[in-house]
């Protein structure tokens, strides 16, 4: 592609771009070395065909010519995103240019910025090109439409991004563009020879037209265009990051950390023992297995299950969403990573998968490091949250670059293979803030793998798979939801494709005695009166009979008064969302690797989902059914022992789950039809009543309604929709605390003080480059987690020092209580399902 520069500017004349390496940057240079990461960016992630799905459905009908236009705007906002650098103030003060041809001209009274006015420059030049091509009148309006999509951008590279329309009432009558322009009209200086052709067509009409074409926009075309301004935003922000950090410190990036043989994934993993059993059975013993009845064995059903998946799969692989409904304990993980890594063979170039918790990422990294250990591969996946270091891709710590190449890897996601948390992944789809666009390109032909859906915010689900559908086609992603308590999304998506179910016939699986029947069910504390004093009574009964107990409560205030009941026995242990990343890991690593003989582990809902521990028998406080099914999934996990779970009813939900239809009454256990949906698995007939009070929702036309969802996408709200898409809602906010204390920590003894210390004087020394200083803060801040603990917004406690948002005080173990943080720190009105 030619950018056609030389027809509309004089670069002749020195502009600068930056100045901060050893020689001022020209322009023309730092445009060529965007350039250069544009061609590898529109070749390795194969920018042309989202592109051109983008514009089938922006624009009907369009012929070669048209496609060439539009392919041509899109590149060349990487070549005009600095022009607006010509602007004198800027060459004379942040360049330093002493030229008087700069010092003659400085009428313009718009300071030093340069993006609003690179964006003048671009719909100038492609204004005019546009008038002279033999587009018809009739369609001209789309492809204007698209040149303002394509300015705004270009106008927000340095910012974040905020609601188009604040951009485009930059163009109204008496606004900031109509005076840079008649600023610009009345000067001869040589650069702008040529230019404005755009001040002729009248902004005000244009504006009108766009707002037309905007409103005739259908609700699929919507999302189109959300997603399309994320994809030229991220490609727009990488290269011009990626040329900036190659003239101010010579690193020139490679790679964007694609997967280069896929195969070698495969076949790693389909040697471990679990798929050589599995490829064993399918040998020799399936084609013998005539029913359901025939299997006996745990591990043949899980087999099956892996089997049935994959020919699925291989039936409709060139789908883009699939749906894995399986019981808890039946090898979702593998038979999810066995799909996964198929697509590697094809064309795919990265793995994501997201999870819900934390516990989840950790817990299928080890799992993960198991299979690719002794292999380069195990060093390629990596896990992306604030509890674990930066990666260190770049080995060789001599290089005098080594921590800028770390440090672009990491904000730039650089990886083959990612684990991360359903939020991080969220900021990158939905968030206007630049930092979390950056790597939405590196979605291109990428695998998603989306563990435990159902717990998202039911309120946005509908909102969720459309944009994923819409997402997949753009990006050609493969994308994997699994779950074992599915909600069928396709319901709430009526206008776009269906995805494909893996496993066609669930009950197979969900009615096998072998799952179903792995867990009793009892309800005599639900049916009959309860208190505190019953539950406890009931439990040390029990006791007598088995060693591992779990009871969950929905609030963690009651949990932490029933420990306090509890705890003279010696054996009982609690967990909390107060407790931190070291508390949880000390307690669930004693149960799961049977250091205690017995246990009664009282907790809140942290353990339902990504704890890996196996229980004897259940208590647990109603909430939602999804929830009450995640319990029973740590109970006779292995399958040796006949389970229990006694559910009751202590707190109440509703006041934890607010939008949440899930928690009406009819859709709880104390419903009977509800009781029997989870005695039988049938979540599908569940779902089917919690979709259809979603749907009523969906069809109202206000501020509850669907069509909101679809205006705010019409109108280009970006900041709206971030908040609107927000997984963590205003009322769970929470501010951090690092309490200061020592803990030995695998062996070795942390000092919070002292690492408090070396992380405060690491941010404050500016003597060494940023990337070193943001690297080592990273690896600092992963240890400094197991001293911080998150409370509520409204607790004060004095504190000592600050760092940004993150409170110290130094003498933290004065707010312990036997290696717990104290319940009188906290509000009498405080509750939370975590």
């Amino acid at each position: 592609m030619s950018s056609k520069l030389e027809q509309c500017l004089n670069l002749s004349l020195n502009i600068y771009a930056h100045n901060k390496g050893k020689e001022k940057e020209l322009l023309q240079d730092h445009i060529e070395l965007c350039k250069k990461y544009f061609d590898k960016i529109w070749t390795e992630k194969n920018i042309k065909l989202s592109l051109h799905t983008i514009w089938d459905s922006l624009v009907p009908d369009l012929t070669k010519e048209e496609i060439d236009f539009l392919d041509c705007a899109f590149f060349n906002t990487i070549i005009f995103h600095d022009v607006g650098k010509a602007n004198p103030l800027f060459q004379l003060n942040i360049m330093e240019h002493p030229s008087e041809c700069w010092k003659e001209w400085c009428s313009l009274e718009q300071g030093t910025s340069h993006s609003l006015l690179s964006s003048v420059f671009y719909l100038d030049f492609f204004y005019k090109k546009l008038s002279e091509n033999s587009i018809e009148k009739e369609r001209v309006k789309y492809f204007r439409y698209i040149l303002w999509l394509n300015s705004y951008v270009i106008s927000r590279h340095h910012s974040d991004l905020n609601d188009v329309e604040e951009y485009l009432n930059k163009f109204k009558e008496y606004g900031e563009v109509e005076y840079i322009i008649n600023s610009l009209k009345d000067n001869v200086h040589p650069y702008y020879k040529g230019l404005f052709f755009f001040a002729k067509v009248a902004p005000k009409k244009t504006l009108k037209k766009l707002e037309l074409v905007r409103n005739n926009l259908s609700n699929e075309q919507t999302i189109f265009q959300f997603f399309y301004i994320r994809l030229l935003y991220s490609i727009l922000v990488c290269c011009d990051y990626y040329a900036t950090s190659e003239y101010d410190n010579g690193v020139g990036i490679q790679s964007f950390g694609d997967i280069i043989d896929g195969k070698a994934y495969y076949e790693i993993f389909s040697k471990t023992n679990v798929n050589q059993t599995i490829r064993k059975y399918e040998k020799e013993k399936r084609s013998n297995i005539q029913s359901k009845s025939m299997i006996d064995d745990i591990n043949i059903l899980r087999s099956e299950l892996f089997l049935q998946a994959e020919e699925e799969l291989n039936i409709h692989s060139s789908e883009n969403i699939y749906f894995l409904e399986a019981p808890t304990g039946s090898g979702k993980s593998n038979t999810a990573m066995n799909l996964s890594l198929k697509f590697l063979q094809d064309d795919k170039k990265k793995l994501f998968y997201i999870y819900p918790f934390n516990a989840l990422v950790e817990q299928n990294k080890k799992t993960l490091s198991e299979i690719f250990k002794n292999s380069s591969i195990d060093n390629q996946i990596v896990v992306l949250n604030s509890l674990y270091p930066v990666h260190k891709t770049e080995k060789n710590k001599e290089d005098k670059n080594y921590y800028e190449k770390i440090l672009l890897d990491k904000e730039f996601l650089n990886y083959p293979f990612i684990l991360t948390t359903h939020v991080r992944l969220f900021q990158t789809l939905f968030s206007n803030r630049k930092e979390d666009v950056f790597s939405f390109y590196q979605l291109s032909n990428s695998v998603l793998v989306f563990d435990e859906i159902q717990s998202y915010r039911n309120e946005i689900w509908t909102e969720i798979i459309v944009y994923l559908k819409v997402l997949a086609g753009i990006m050609n992603c493969k994308i994997i939801i699994m779950s074992a308590t599915f909600p069928n999304l396709d319901i709430l998506s009526e206008e776009y494709s269906e995805s494909i179910k893996l496993i066609q016939n669930r009950d197979y699986f969900f009615k096998h005695p072998l799952f179903k029947n792995r867990v009793n069910i009892s309800y005599e504390l639900l049916e009959h009166e309860f208190d505190l004093e019953i539950l406890k009574s009931h439990i040390e009964k029990q006791s007598k009979k088995h060693n591992k107990i779990l009871v969950e409560f929905i609030v963690k205030k009651t949990a932490k008064q029933f420990y306090q009941m509890m705890k003279d026995r010696g054996d009982v242990l609690l967990i909390t969302g107060d407790d931190n990343l070291y508390e949880r890991e000390e307690i669930i690593h004693k149960i799961r690797m049977n250091k205690i003989e017995k246990v009664i582990l009282i907790s809140t809902q942290v353990v339902e989902a990504g704890v890996d521990i196996d229980m004897d028998i259940g208590y647990k406080d109603i909430s939602i059914l999804d929830s009450d099914e995640q319990f029973m999934g740590r109970i006779n996990r292995s399958s040796k022992n006949q389970g229990i779970v006694y559910f009751f009813s202590y707190d109440d939900a509703k006041f934890l789950y607010k939008k949440d239809v899930r928690v009406l009454e009819s859709l709880t256990l104390k419903n009977e039809k509800m009781k029997e949906i989870l005695k039988e698995k049938d979540f599908h007939l569940y779902y089917e009543e919690v979709l259809q009070k979603i749907r009523e929702k969906n069809k109202k036309n206000n501020e509850n309604g669907i069509q909101e969802f679809y205006g705010l996408n019409k109108n280009l709200k970006l900041k709206q929709i971030s908040f609107y898409m927000c997984l963590i809602q205003e009322n769970m906010w929470k501010k951090s605390i690092c309490f200061c204390r020592k803990l030995n920590i695998k062996g070795e003894e942390w000092d919070g003080e002292k690492l408090w210390i070396d992380y405060k004087k690491l941010l404050l020394n500016y003597e060494i480059k940023y990337s070193e200083r943001m690297v080592k803060l990273m690896d600092i801040r992963a240890k400094l987690q197991y001293f911080i603990y998150d409370v509520p917004m409204n607790i004060d406690l004095p504190y000592d020092d600050q760092i940004g948002e993150l409170l110290c005080i130094k003498d933290g173990e004065q707010y312990f209580e036997n290696g717990k943080l104290r319940d009188d720190i906290y509000d009498e009105t405080y509750v939370s399902i975590i």
